[in-house]
């Protein structure tokens, strides 16, 4: 399937953003903020919101009505992230969708930067580096690590083995997602990483290697059940890669060994603190 083009001369590509929804009171409103404050102007926000019991739906309501137009709000019977990034996907109209987490932040210029990059590279898809913040907004990290660079760079075996790429960073043709066939509803926690591999698999992405997402860490994000649980799935995840694609894993057996190593470690964390 040949991708459609961006619009040509000075019209703008529309930019649609999926932002899940589920009982995200306490940082939802500072994500918004996030969002509508971006310098690029051809943006549309659609929050899914996942049936949440907290205020989140009013927090939505009252942002809605302030930016008439630029803020959709969906209610989807409750089932999961999955799920409501595919249905914000559906109404979307962007030719590019991008995904933020309900308590993550842009900087301002985030998505202005990365439609030009697109744009320029004639790629498909792009992410790029992020900061990390805790609950309160402070700086833990200035940025995850240092980006491999250079046009040798494998990224599907680097994300299968070493996955640093946030959701909250990526941004893609609304048609690539599609072709791909969406986040896998019966993930919850590795659908990310579920669907990128998918489409690494067959694209290059354009890096942009500048924390211009900040991810959010605290308490609560990383309980025991939900760690057995993303190890659980990120090993499935594996398995059916090591079938469908075994010669990466013949010769990057080190790397598969650590990656495994930091998962049971993973666990032991979160045993430890339970």
């Amino acid at each position: 399937m040949t991708p459609a083009s961006p619009p040509a001369g000075r019209e703008l590509p529309l930019v649609s953003v999926i932002l899940p929804v589920y009982n995200g009171e306490k940082y939802l409103a500072r994500t918004l903020d996030s969002l509508l404050g971006q310098t690029y102007p051809a943006l549309e926000v659609i929050a899914v919101d996942d049936e949440s019991g907290d205020r989140s739906p009013a927090i939505l309501g009252e942002y809605r009505e302030k930016f008439r137009g630029r803020l959709e709000v969906l209610r989807v019977p409750n089932g999961g992230v999955s799920r409501a990034r595919n249905a914000g996907v559906v109404r979307a109209r962007g030719f590019y969708i991008a995904f933020i987490d309900q308590d993550d932040l842009w900087i301002p210029d985030k998505v202005a930067r990365q439609v030009e990059s697109l744009s320029r590279s004639r790629k498909r898809i792009g992410f790029t580096n992020m900061a990390v913040i805790d609950g309160e907004g402070r700086t833990l990290s200035p940025r995850i690590r240092r980006f491999p660079e250079g046009n040798e760079v494998k990224w599907f075996e680097q994300v299968l083995f070493d996955p640093i790429v946030g959701i909250s960073s990526v941004m893609m043709e609304r048609s690539l997602f599609s072709e791909a066939g969406g986040f896998s509803p019966e993930l919850r926690l590795a659908e990310d990483y579920d669907l990128l591999l998918r489409i690494f698999h067959g694209e290059r992405p354009e890096v942009l290697d500048e924390p211009l997402l900040l991810y959010r860490e605290h308490g609560g994000s990383s309980t025991f059940t939900r760690v057995d649980a993303l190890i659980r799935e990120t090993g499935d995840i594996l398995g059916k890669w090591m079938v469908a694609d075994p010669e990466v894993f013949r010769r990057s057996r080190l790397r598969y060994a650590k990656f495994r190593l930091k998962l049971e470690f993973l666990r032991i964390k979160a045993i430890l603190g339970r």
